[in-house]
């Protein structure tokens, strides 16, 4: 529609276009360019994806809508997710493309809660290997034979 002629248009030539468009046309149309700027990669792809099945062939066809079907089928298994320690296992068995795509598609309160379940799980991790090498630095010193005594006499 609009949108499509305006970018098609020379820099110069589209600002007089705009200057033209009646003042609730032009709202309209940053209301809609500010709702495509914040929308994900993914949902514009998938905007994209009729006019590339018009384009595509045979094979080609399938392919590109086997992939958008095997997308959304990982899209909802993750959103189904009963916890975030299961959407972090979905998404571990993803590449790093596919990942990132994911997660640009789930909504802003589930990526928080993501990003808050993998700063505590990292930070768990780190507390449980500084523990561990606390204890092995300590069980590396010998004890002096009279800690031994005094621990073994307390045991009794």
């Amino acid at each position: 529609g609009i949108l499509k002629r305006l970018r098609a248009m020379h820099a110069e030539e589209r600002r007089t276009a705009l200057a033209a468009m009646p003042e609730a046309t032009r709202r309209e149309l940053m209301h809609h360019l500010k709702q495509e700027a914040s929308s994900s990669r993914l949902r514009r792809l998938l905007g994209n994806v009729p006019q590339l099945l018009e384009t595509a062939e045979g094979p080609k066809r399938q392919e590109l809508l086997q992939s958008v079907r095997s997308f959304e089928a990982i899209h909802t298994q993750v959103l189904m997710a009963p916890d975030m320690a299961s959407v972090v296992q979905i998404l571990r068995d993803l590449t790093p493309e596919q990942r990132h795509a994911i997660v640009e598609a789930l909504p802003e309160e589930t990526q928080e809660a993501l990003e808050k379940h993998l700063r505590a799980s990292k930070a768990a991790q780190a507390a449980q290997q500084a523990a561990q090498q606390a204890v092995k630095a300590f069980t590396a010193q010998p004890a002096p034979a009279h800690a031994l005594v005094q621990t073994l006499c307390r045991l009794r």
